[in-house]
């Protein structure tokens, strides 16, 4: 075999190879949220706990995955909504008007992180399941 044929080869091969890599990585689409199935179901008290204690383990066990979280509304403005003053919600559209606060919903979203500061869970993504839920350990 001549040297031209082996690169010739090499060539179609790393074409190959590269397409097949776009494909998975970029031909997929984006992530859907609301579609996927929650991974965790929490309170906001037990969503917090791991990140504001330090056990790492356990908190990094939860970033970027979906969860589903129940509790009492403490602050609602546009499309973002605060859970017990522990969990930051960002929903994809406005909650309806019957959402108000201390009012006890569960929403199903993608946790972001922890913001130290405010010592609030972050989560977006988020669609809000129901309102009128009375059988959640609160």
């Amino acid at each position: 075999m001549n040297w031209k044929k082996i690169i010739s080869i090499g060539a179609i091969c790393l074409t190959a190879f590269a397409g097949l890599g776009y494909y998975l990585i970029f031909g997929a689409g984006p992530r859907n949220i609301l579609d996927e199935k929650a991974s965790f179901v929490l309170n906001a008290n037990e969503l917090q706990h791991p990140f504001k204690n330090g056990e790492h383990r356990t908190a990094v066990s939860y970033i970027d995955e979906v969860a589903q979280v129940n509790g009492s509304v403490t602050a609602y403005e546009g499309n973002t909504l605060e859970l017990d003053y522990k969990v930051q919600v960002n929903l994809v559209n406005n909650p309806d008007s019957t959402v108000q606060i201390g009012s006890v919903v569960s929403v199903k979203g993608r946790c972001v992180g922890y913001d130290d500061l405010l010592e609030v869970v972050k989560m977006d993504q988020a669609m809000l399941l129901d309102n009128n839920i009375n059988d959640f350990n609160l």
